[in-house]
């Protein structure tokens, strides 16, 4: 099936299930883990990958041009890297069945390292879609990476969908996400969807085209007319979030405003995917947001708000 069926059979099956459980809080965790689990029969969490992450750490422990490591700070995943100092990354997604991983990536991370191309990327320690996660530092290097594993018949053949909610290119999702996550972003999106349909009784206008039509008002009414704004800074995970960005960067007298910028790219990246597969509209938006999450006079947009989020409710 194409990626627009599946985005409608991933709506129809959800707002099924919300007419049959209508006391159920649909999450924004709750429709996390339902994306992670996306395309894959029978998923079990309970396999751990911690001996392919042994593997991996021994077998590229002496290669030049990659780095791999575990991280405290993201103790789910084991990070490949080959960092050129670049930030901002293009995102790219795969989803490979436990019996493939490690062939799989000692390909993709051979080929990197080979080439000497600048990453941050990681596999995660249990099955998922997203269980392998590239992020190239240079632009000019993703249409080569495109190339390089669309083209490799053996992946082709053992790659399962990504969630449709991704741009995608052949075999990978494709997104870029700042300093967030472009799948917590879509699951938030949805938990305000899904359970502003349940509230006003309105299941039954639940479609491709009635979503398309909520995250272009979700985007407008929160970053461009700021009607929501104060609304959607108040939620407790987004100052959680907040909390967790001053940790790593507690001089940053800007780190809301930025935030925010990053956040109303995302959603408009979501937007883009939701209507078309144009890589090129992607790249448009990745270079506008390189510009913007340091561009004063947008930063000051969001700075001049008159809002106090600490005395804003949760939303739930």
């Amino acid at each position: 099936m194409d990626r627009k069926t599946n985005l409608e059979h991933f709506l129809i099956y959800y707002r099924d299930f919300a007419k049959k459980y209508p006391d159920f809080y649909m999450s924004r965790d709750y429709f996390y883990e339902q994306l992670r689990r996306y395309g894959i029969p029978n998923y079990d969490d309970s396999i751990s990958y911690e001996g392919f992450f042994r593997y991996w750490k021994e077998r590229y422990g002496n290669k030049p041009n990659i780095n791999v490591r575990e991280d405290k700070q993201q103790p789910e995943f084991l990070q490949f890297s080959n960092s050129h100092n670049k930030s901002n990354h293009i995102k790219m997604y795969l989803s490979i069945p436990s019996d493939m991983l490690q062939v799989t990536a000692n390909i993709i991370f051979d080929y990197l390292a080979n080439n000497n191309i600048g990453h941050q990327s990681k596999i995660a320690n249990k099955d998922c879609s997203d269980v392998l996660i590239l992020r190239l530092e240079d632009v000019n290097d993703v249409p080569k990476v495109l190339s390089f594993i669309n083209n490799k018949q053996t992946l082709k053949r053992i790659s399962r969908p990504i969630n449709p909610f991704i741009m995608n290119n052949g075999i990978l999702g494709i997104t870029f996400d700042g300093s967030l996550s472009y799948n917590m972003t879509v699951a938030l999106v949805l938990e305000k969807y899904f359970n502003e349909r349940k509230s006003t009784n309105s299941l039954d206008y639940v479609s491709l085209e009635d979503f398309k039509n909520y995250v272009s008002s979700f985007y407008n009414d929160t970053f461009v007319n700021k009607s929501k704004i104060s609304e959607f800074i108040g939620r407790k995970d987004i100052q959680d979030e907040l909390s967790d960005f001053k940790k790593f960067s507690p001089n940053d007298n800007l780190l809301q405003e930025k935030m925010l910028i990053n956040y109303m790219y995302v959603v408009s990246n979501i937007s883009i995917a939701l209507n078309t597969n144009d890589y090129n509209k992607l790249l448009d938006n990745y270079f506008k947001y390189n510009n913007d999450i340091n561009n004063p006079d947008l930063i000051y947009e969001f700075s001049s708000l008159e809002h106090d989020s600490r005395n804003n409710k949760p939303l739930h």
